[in-house]
């Protein structure tokens, strides 16, 4: 009976996705256009958005204009080596893609979820294949009722269910309701966002010798991503891979 269950499962989702489609046509992320395929972006808007591919630098994400070899490091990272294992990011962070995810962010695009997963999929595809635990970047109590969902745990969800990799949306804590990194210079950032996470003590012991890979919508410093990783690192994790959305990268 589960098989029947499962192939009949198999054979209506995609009919109830047409059904759908037909009565909701897909709309473009971007400009909002009909769109024949719910793919995300209509084809102009595909070919605006600035994806990030090789060269990239090995340690970061941050592309290169020339790459000599695999292993390229930007002189961020020779100066000051992050503390995670890899990072890797799907698009520049510019207009185009900052209306994208402000959408996301702000103003109840999550429909919007599944297609970045599916890109954050593919970008992160050889961290994801070594991640034991997937979790988010999260957000103080005060912010998260505010703004009433977590758009990074929304994404770990999505990139759950395409994986098949374990997510825990709790297992770092905000526990100082720190002022948004937007506008901050560098060094404010970083004071900004110290000893501002904790593991739930409820799942410290999971987290040992694991491999984790946490998520964000944006990097733009690190600060906030290198304190997660930090507080991950002592907490007994093995590795710490990040996976963004976008990144902002200096021209």
């Amino acid at each position: 009976m589960a098989n029947i269950a499962l192939k009949a499962g198999k054979i209506i989702k995609p009919i109830t996705k047409k059904a759908i489609d037909i009565i909701f046509p897909p709309k473009c992320l971007s400009c909002k256009v009909y769109i024949e395929s719910d793919g995300g972006l209509c084809h102009k808007c595909w070919e605006e958005i600035d994806f990030i591919s090789s060269p990239q630098c090995y340690s970061c994400g941050t592309p290169f204009e020339i790459q000599t070899s695999n292993d390229n490091i930007c002189g961020k990272c020779i100066a000051t080596p992050p503390k995670y294992s890899m990072a890797r990011s799907v698009l520049r962070y510019n207009e185009k893609s900052s209306k994208l995810i402000t959408n996301f962010k702000y103003y109840d695009s999550t429909h919007a979820c599944h297609h970045f997963a599916r890109w954050l999929s593919r970008t992160g595809e050889d961290m994801i294949a070594d991640t034991d635990i997937i979790t988010p970047v999260p957000l103080h109590k005060m912010r998260l009722l505010t703004r009433r969902y977590n758009q990074c745990a929304l994404l770990c969800n999505s990139l759950s269910e395409l994986t098949g990799k374990v997510t825990y949306n709790n297992l770092l804590i905000r526990h100082k309701n720190t002022k948004p990194q937007a506008g901050l210079e560098f060094n404010k950032r970083i004071n900004n966002v110290k000893s501002a996470f904790k593991i739930n003590p409820d799942l410290i012991e999971q987290i040992n010798n694991k491999n984790i890979l946490l998520i964000d919508d944006v990097m733009t410093t690190g600060s906030t991503i290198d304190s997660c990783t930090k507080t991950l690192l002592k907490s007994g994790a093995r590795n710490v891979y990040v996976l963004t959305i976008a990144m902002t990268v200096k021209d």
